[in-house]
């Protein structure tokens, strides 16, 4: 969540300043394609290399940092299940109970 956050913002300052990836990434010195991941929240961009994005984009670190509230939303739901209770995913619940009915599930 964190990362994805982070990306999302990054993204959306880099769209505001109209910059393309590739800009992006020959000012800091990475390929097109990180620039692309990082934004997805897939590839984890270490701090100098946050910093130097934040360069780039002309916007303060702390301007782009996700606040707590944002990456702590935990989506998980409680269910009980073989007598405990556990905290799964909205996705993994729809999932058991699909196997439960006796349905396939994707």
């Amino acid at each position: 969540m964190l990362y994805r956050e982070l990306g999302k913002r990054l993204r959306e300052r880099r769209d505001a300043l109209g910059k393309k990836q590739e800009d992006v990434a020959k000012y800091v010195g990475l390929e097109r394609t990180s620039v692309t991941n990082i934004e997805k929240g897939v590839q984890k961009p270490p701090l100098h290399l946050l910093y130097r994005l934040c360069e780039c984009l002309d916007v303060e670190v702390v301007e782009i940092l996700p606040t707590l509230a944002s990456v702590k939303k935990d989506e998980r739901v409680t269910v009980e299940f073989a007598g405990k209770r556990e905290r799964v995913l909205p996705k993994t619940l729809e999932v058991l109970e699909k196997h439960m009915q006796g349905g396939e599930s994707k």
